[in-house]
């Protein structure tokens, strides 16, 4: 009976073994025609009539894999290890399966398991290098690509992997030595190409020969894959880096062209055409960009690639693209467009947790209070432009005001130093006066990892540590602040708005760029300087202008002659554009901002400005002739002829400020304001006018003038007060202006804006007052705000002398206090009339000059009396413009809220009425702008919206190549504008 049962069962066996292997065969002819569905079916049926066959487990989870069914795939694969727990290529495929699906701690295991069994496989370790890549753990995943080296000398993808994992890590000469080696071995692979072109685009953005190495490497990439989508991308960027956006944008369009998912492509598409001046889907864009972010992080950015390669050698190389989606824009790029506060913080905010999310790996250092010898203060400044950059330049005249006995400062540079033969002698110099000037030390940790780049910064021990960069320009700057190397770290002076990092303790503003109600847009503490948080280095770096008198300054004339410009040198130098010999006589308006910070709303301004004051040119710089060619033409549609528009190459460096005070009228740019550029205006004491909006950025030249002397009085409310304003001074004529710059001239070069002492002063003290908090309380919890009335000995008579000045010109002063003092604030508390939050405002007109309306009330009252003394004298005593009578406190705060914003306007004189009717033989047209105001008249509401009313409403935009989404509705009837 027993031989009888054994053989009916090795019948059936026989049979179902049989029936398996037919339907294995049957189901590979479906997997070779590609029908992957029906084969996955049938493999299914293969393993359950094999249920005890771990080969036929491993086959149906494969064909599961190819038909998409994941879980399907690992359940049969996890079968197969039940079965056959030494089944190396099961338990390979099912760790990349985990980490398909977001398991990657569990893949690592599983692949740990697999070297177990496989140590030769060099692919098993190239696998697991992968896997601990995506973890961040870099230095494992840089030893286990050696491992696979060691095993296979010749393996490309390895030495390319590995330098992936050096660039994370910041080692970029290892990462561009493997780079190099994986596209020796493999020269056919686009990839290996494009790894080394971008290398070089990203990390050496200021080595032209290095960028023009990039574009080599890319051409060269894209010629070997011509449906390579970052190939393309790449070339753009490194295209943009040697200003050819032209070239750029065509090559960032074919990219978006093979790969139109990728956000990142588009957001860099739009600064480039910005920089083209290209203003196609401008406001399309900048309304995309305040939707997406209004609530934080969009969803279509949060998605993580999943996918690991396990391509075998000799297979064909997989094009396949799964990335972590790249978060756009920088917050750099978007303070350039008119999002609200919000939407800053909140684009800020996810880049600063990508940042922490990479570095979630490594260990942060203990925030402890430091020992200090004999009282000194060590402050580090770390940044990729302490060399012969503007940030550079600036900083190195601030070193040098720094007092050594209070501060040892440090220098941390991201920047390889130069070489002797290989760079220009003025970077050397440059070079030279700031290791010069970092007393306490200069280290060049160019070259180093970041966490590396921290540990030395933190084995110097400083008390205080300054971030220079910010979203500028520095790879990794942030992630190091984010591993607190120092007990204090602040945000100052390269990124103008919050960075969305609370490792960055405060950062350093002042009133007006940042005021009080504003607090909650920003994560960091306020440590408030007492004037102008912005350093300005020209009492210095231009020290020879203030000892000569402004006549021998360079003239329009010489300009025009091509003096004064800097020398065209280089095979790809343009040709040079000078001053135009017949706009000597012309009144003229400048804007010397790159183009990308130019708007189409800023722009349809001009072109008003242009068409409504007579004899009128725009100065403009000519940063790139696609540029420039763009605004030509859409003068052109605005009605404005070619000859109004005035494009000039760069200045010498010595005498650039001089040659730009030949301009008449500085008109600013919103939201990104002039700020560097505004302080060399504001000391060659040419009038800046603005409409300062939310943003820090649209706000420095506001910070400016007030601490150079000139007041508000150049300060619009709104874009009508912005028109109206420059027409109020053009109209006046140059003759007139021209006494008034003088005086700001004379005053802007004693002002708080350009004392390098004054500034360093107050500096130092709120470093040592920030860390003494620290040192009591553990911790940073306070804003901070600082007083002063002037550090030097000559305080009280550089006063006098402004306010004398200010009075010969109208030029309205900020109050001083009385005397030196820093204190913290133990509770932030904004003034109470602005407690209502702007969260997701657009139309927020700027704050009055004066946070405190009750101090500009008795500021402005103690001026107009001192005013009606020489008034008297003069008999021509004008009309006080706040009253003087003896109020109670009640009646104090309600007339200091009514006269809040109201101006004080220079007065029109006859003879200033003449010379304009003379000019040209054109007629000021007074129902357009009231221009007969007298002096010190006090303007109630009726009378600004009548200012207002009469004056011509700006233009429509220029044409655009897509349809406006405001198609169809009728223009305002008021609207009239010749040219347009």
């Amino acid at each position: 009976v027993d031989g009888q049962e054994r053989e009916l069962l090795s019948e059936k066996e026989r049979a179902r073994r049989e029936e398996a292997n037919r339907l294995f065969s049957v189901a590979n002819a479906y997997r070779e025609q590609g029908d992957h569905v029906h084969a996955a079916e049938i493999f299914e049926e293969v393993a359950d009539l094999a249920y005890d066959n771990p080969d036929a487990q491993y086959h149906a989870g494969m064909a599961h894999l190819q038909a998409g069914r994941l879980d399907d795939a690992k359940f049969r694969w996890e079968k197969c290890l039940e079965l056959q727990q030494d089944h190396s290529v099961a338990m390979f495929n099912l760790a990349t399966l985990f980490a398909e699906t977001g398991n990657v701690v569990k893949a690592t295991e599983m692949m740990h398991k697999v070297l177990q069994l496989q140590p030769e496989d060099p692919d098993n370790y190239k696998t697991l290098a992968i896997l601990l890549f995506k973890q961040d753990k870099n230095q494992e995943a840089i030893a286990e690509y050696m491992k696979c080296i060691h095993r296979e000398p010749l393996h490309a993808d390895c030495y390319c992997g590995m330098g992936n994992a050096f660039v994370r890590i910041g080692k970029y000469d290892e990462a561009q030595e493997a780079y190099t080696a994986a596209a020796n071995i493999n020269p056919n692979e686009a990839g290996y190409s494009n790894n080394i072109g971008n290398l070089l685009v990203r990390h050496h953005r200021f080595n032209h020969t290095a960028q023009q190495l990039a574009i080599k490497y890319l051409k060269n990439s894209v010629s070997l894959d011509g449906t390579y989508a970052d190939g393309y991308f790449n070339l753009g960027e490194a295209y943009s880096a040697v200003s050819q956006y032209d070239f750029a944008v065509n090559a960032i369009k074919l990219a978006m062209k093979l790969d139109p998912n990728r956000q990142d492509y588009k957001c860099t598409l739009h600064l480039d055409m910005r920089k083209l001046c290209d203003w196609t889907d401008f406001e399309e864009y900048k309304d995309d960009l305040e939707r997406m972010w209004q609530y934080g992080i969009p969803d279509i950015m949060k998605k993580k690639g999943t996918y690991v390669p396990t391509r075998k050698p000799g297979q064909p190389k997989s094009r396949r693209r799964e990335y972590d989606v790249t978060i756009c824009p920088n917050p750099l790029e978007s303070l350039s467009y008119e999002l609200s506060l919000n939407v800053l913080r909140h684009i800020a905010e996810a880049h600063g947790q990508e940042a922490r999310t990479f570095v979630r790996n490594f260990q942060r250092f203990p925030l402890n209070p430091l020992p200090m010898t004999d009282g000194v203060l060590r402050v580090g400044y770390v940044s990729i432009e302490l060399r012969d950059r503007p940030v550079g330049k600036d900083m190195v005249y601030a070193f040098r005001a720094h007092d050594p006995s209070k501060v040892s400062l440090i220098c941390f540079s991201l920047n390889p130093n130069p070489r002797e033969g290989v760079d220009s002698e003025e970077t050397l110099s440059w070079h030279r006066k700031m290791k010069a000037e970092c007393k306490g030390g200069y280290l060049d940790l160019s070259s180093t990892a970041f966490y590396e780049t921290a540990s030395a910064i933190n084995r110097e021990q400083p008390h205080v540590l300054i971030n220079l960069d910010g979203w500028t320009s520095a790879p990794l700057i942030n992630e190091i602040f984010i591993l607190s190397p120092a007990p204090i770290q602040l945000s100052f002076k390269g990124f103008p708005g919050t960075t969305g990092i609370a490792e960055h303790h405060g950062i350093v503003a002042d009133r007006k760029v940042i005021p009080p109600e504003f607090s909650e847009f920003y994560v960091e503490r306020l440590v408030y300087m007492p004037h102008s948080y912005h350093y300005n280095g020209h009492d210095s770096l231009y020290a020879h202008l203030a000892e000569l008198d402004p006549s021998s300054w360079p003239s329009r004339a010489e300009l025009a002659g091509g003096s004064y410009f800097m020398k065209s040198s280089g095979s790809n130098s343009r040709k040079p554009e000078f001053f135009p010999a017949d706009a000597i006589d012309s009144f003229i308006l400048c804007n010397f901002n790159q183009f990308y910070k130019i708007t189409p709303k800023v722009w349809q301004l001009w072109m008003h400005l242009l068409g409504q004051v007579p004899d009128s040119k725009l100065w403009l710089l000519s940063w790139n002739e696609a540029g420039k060619q763009s605004l030509l033409r859409y003068a052109k549609q605005s009605g404005i002829p070619s000859d109004k528009l005035i494009f000039t190459t760069f200045f010498e460096e010595k005498w650039h400020v001089a040659s730009k005070a030949n301009c008449d009228l500085f008109v600013d740019t919103r939201p990104y304001a002039a700020h560097g550029t505004a302080a060399d205006a504001l000391f060659a004491g040419l009038p800046i006018i603005s409409a300062p909006g939310e943003s820090m950025a649209s706000r420095v030249s506001l910070s400016l003038s007030l601490a150079s002397g000139i007041g508000d009085l150049f300060i619009a409310r709104n874009d009508q007060d912005y028109v109206r304003l420059a027409q109020h001074f053009a109209l006046k004529g140059r003759k007139t202006l021209r006494s008034l710059k003088q005086a700001m001239q004379r005053s802007a070069i004693k002002s708080a804006a350009f004392d390098s002492a004054r500034w360093a002063s107050n500096f130092i003290s709120g470093l040592r007052m920030m860390y003494d908090a620290f040192v009591m309380e553990g911790a940073v919890h306070n804003h901070h705000i600082l007083h002063d009335a002037g550090t030097d000995h000559n305080a009280a008579a550089k006063r006098d002398t402004l306010q004398e000045d200010a009075a010969r010109s109208s030029v309205h002063q900020p109050s001083q206090s009385s005397s030196f003092q820093v204190r913290s604030k133990s509770k932030f508390e904004p003034p109470k009339s602005s407690q209502k939050s702007v969260r997701g405002s657009s139309k927020y007109s700027a704050p009055p000059a004066f946070p405190d309306e009750r101090a500009e009330e008795k500021f402005k009252a103690k001026q107009a009396d001192n005013d009606d003394d020489d008034d008297k004298k003069k008999k021509k005593k004008a009309p006080p413009r706040f009253s003087h009578e003896e109020k109670t406190d009640r009646e104090k705060v309600k007339s200091a809220k009514s006269n809040k914003g109201r101006r004080k306007l220079p007065s029109w004189t006859s003879e200033d009425k003449d010379e304009a009717k003379s000019r040209s033989g054109w007629k000021v047209p007074s129902e357009k702008v009231r221009l007969d105001i007298p002096p010190r008249l006090t303007l109630d509401d009726k009378d600004l919206e009548d200012v207002h009313r009469d004056s011509p409403p700006p233009p429509p935009p220029p044409p655009r190549s897509q349809p406006s989404p405001n198609k169809g509705k009728k223009a305002s009837p008021n609207v009239k504008i010749p040219g347009w």
